[in-house]
């Protein structure tokens, strides 16, 4: 089953180039990270620039620094070690849930082997993120954020989102839709990891003049963001795919020393 439904996310790649949308590229003293974990991509937001109510989701960690934030079909982002049932029901429309990984460190240091990109933004870019992020938050009846789960061991919260998740709204759709909110012009409708890297170096090569080259650490040999082998500069980590849809969970290479488990 595992191996059909890869094939069917396959399927979809004829024609998936995304081609970025037009518009000013912001720049500002202000960053967040993208991070690419295979299928799947994060946004790592500084703590000092998390402001409103979304800062409140990060109190009660000692020496934070970053809070990652990823999104996913609740069932299988949830899932220790989803199978086939869990992969297939991430195709069709269901709950999704938002994950916080709180890290005491930068994110590259925190994921070595995996592609990262730094983007500059002015503060309030990273206002309207955060605002976008806190209001897709689900409620309890009494108002308060829906707390799913928390998982010590790797530093992360599990909460409730209203957003529906399916196969043509993944979690990379998700981060492409937060980076247009904060005013990037980047194409929002994507599927694969790929498409938002792509957009994201391009942006990060206007900010700062240099190639997009310069931005990735990694060139993938397969299109549209499905996980394959990468060419890697000399010295560089050898990365491994995450795996799996949308929203698998990953080790945090970084270790224990790169996380944050709540006091």
């Amino acid at each position: 089953m595992r191996a059909l439904v890869q094939v069917a996310m396959a399927g979809w790649l004829a024609g998936c180039a995304v081609t970025p949308a037009d518009g000013p590229v912001p720049n500002g003293p202000a960053i967040i990270y993208i991070v690419d974990q295979g299928w799947h991509t994060d946004i790592g937001i500084p703590v000092w620039e998390m402001s409103g109510p979304l800062a409140s989701l990060t109190s009660g960690f000692a020496g934070i620094r970053f809070a990652m934030f990823g999104f996913g079909q609740r069932r299988y982002y949830m899932a220790r070690n989803p199978g086939s049932g869990e992969m297939l029901a991430a195709l069709f429309p269901s709950k999704s849930a938002i994950r916080m990984t709180v890290l005491r460190t930068s994110p590259p240091e925190a994921f070595p082997d995996q592609e990262v990109i730094l983007l500059q933004l002015p503060q309030s870019s990273i206002d309207r993120i955060t605002t976008r992020l806190w209001n897709e938050l689900a409620r309890k009846p009494d108002g308060a954020v829906l707390r799913l789960a928390a998982d010590s061991m790797d530093g992360s919260v599990f909460f409730g989102s209203d957003q529906v998740y399916d196969a043509f709204y993944t979690c990379n759709t998700w981060t492409a839709t937060l980076l247009r909110e904060g005013g990037l012009p980047i194409n929002a409708r994507v599927v694969f990891a790929g498409q938002v890297m792509d957009q994201v170096a391009l942006i990060a090569a206007v900010q700062t003049r240099r190639p997009p080259s310069q931005h990735r650490h990694f060139t993938s040999t397969v299109t549209c963001g499905v996980p394959g082998p990468r060419n890697r500069s000399p010295g560089s980590p050898r990365r491994t795919s995450a795996g799996g849809l949308c929203g698998s969970r990953h080790a945090i290479p970084g270790g224990v020393s790169g996380i944050v488990t709540k006091a």
